[in-house]
C-alpha cells in the first residue's frame, strides 16, 4: 500500500494533463520519474499482496486524485472560479454522507457517553479538519494538485527525518538516497516553474505532440 501511494505523483499529473491543466514536457517528465524512483526507495517492510486491500486502496487513490485535480479546475479555469472556502464548503456534503452512513451502520451504545465524555477534543479535532481542508485548498488554488503532493512528499520525508533524530528511528543507507533524490526532483520541479529556460536543452520549444493533440485546450503556464 505504501508503494502504491507513490503513484499518486504520476496520477496527478496524466490527470493534470487531460483536463488541461499541465503541459507535457521532456523536463517533466525526467524530473518525476527521479521523484518517483526516490519515493518508491523510501519504502521499506515487508510485501504482501492482498488483493482487497489493494483494489479499496486502488479505489482511494483514483478518488483523491480525481478529487484534487477537479478542486485545481473548479477554483482557477472553470468559468465559476470557486474561492477556497466555498470550494470546501461544496466538497463536504458528498464526504459527509458515506461517513454518516458508516457511522450509523457501526454505531454501538456507548458511542453517546463517549462523545458526552470526549466532545472537547472532537470539536478541536473537527475545527482543525476545516482548516487543513480550506489551506489545502488554497495551495492548490495558488500552485496546482501537483504542488500540492508533492508538498505531501516532504511532509512524509520531515516526519521521517524529525522522528530519526528525536527518537532514535532507524533510517536506512537507501532511505537516505531516496529521501535526496526526493528532495532534488521536487526542486527541479520547482525550477521548471520558475526557470523554465534552464531546461531548454531537454525540451527545446516545442513540447511532446502526441500527448498536447490530446488535450482539447492549452495548459496553464504555471504548474
Amino acid at each position: 500500500l505504501q508503494f502504491m501511494k507513490e503513484g499518486n505523483i504520476v496520477l496527478i499529473f496524466l490527470f493534470s494533463v487531460v483536463a488541461g491543466l499541465q503541459s507535457v514536457t521532456r523536463a517533466r517528465v525526467l524530473v518525476l520519474t527521479v521523484i518517483l524512483i526516490g519515493a518508491t526507495m523510501s519504502v521499506t517492510g515487508e510485501i504482501k499482496f492482498v488483493l482487497v486491500g489493494f483494489l479499496l486502496q486502488a479505489l482511494s487513490q483514483l478518488g483523491e486524485c480525481s478529487k484534487n485535480v477537479l478542486g485545481e479546475w473548479m477554483m482557477t479555469s472553470s468559468q465559476t472560479r470557486l474561492d477556497p472556502l466555498t470550494y470546501t464548503m461544496s466538497t463536504a456534503p458528498v464526504a459527509l454522507v458515506p461517513l454518516a452512513i458508516a457511522t450509523f451502520a457501526s454505531s454501538q451504545s456507548t458511542m453517546i457517553t463517549a462523545f458526552l465524555h470526549h466532545w472537547p477534543l472532537l470539536l478541536a479535532n473537527c475545527l482543525i479538519a476545516v482548516a487543513l481542508n480550506v489551506m489545502i485548498a488554497i495551495l492548490i488554488q495558488s500552485c496546482s494538485a501537483m504542488a500540492g503532493t508533492l508538498c505531501g512528499l516532504l511532509k512524509d520525508i520531515l516526519v521521517v527525518t524529525v522522528a530519526a533524530a528525536a527518537f532514535g528511528v532507524a533510517v536506512t543507507g537507501q532511505q537516505v538516497v531516496g529521501f535526496a533524490l526526493c528532495i532534488l526532483g521536487i526542486g527541479a520541479w520547482s525550477s521548471i516553474r520558475f526557470r523554465p529556460d534552464l531546461w531548454n536543452f531537454l525540451d527545446g520549444a516545442e513540447k511532446i505532440p502526441l500527448m498536447e493533440s490530446a488535450i482539447s485546450k492549452p495548459a496553464r503556464s504555471e504548474p
